[in-house]
């Protein structure tokens, strides 16, 4: 998943994972055209020093 690659640059060693969510992660479910994701960090509170970077 291109989005998640990028997350992953980002984030570097602060990602410990990515989890795709909602309804189009279900195969065959009727779904809108947007991915939900779910980034998790080691910290959380580092998390707005990449704000310029998004």
């Amino acid at each position: 998943m291109e989005e998640a690659e990028k997350l992953n640059f980002i984030f570097r060693n602060e990602i410990i994972g990515i989890y795709h969510i909602g309804s189009n992660s279900v195969p065959g479910l009727k779904a809108k055209p947007i991915i939900d994701m779910m980034p998790v960090v080691k910290d959380i509170n580092l998390v707005d020093t990449f704000n310029l970077e998004m």
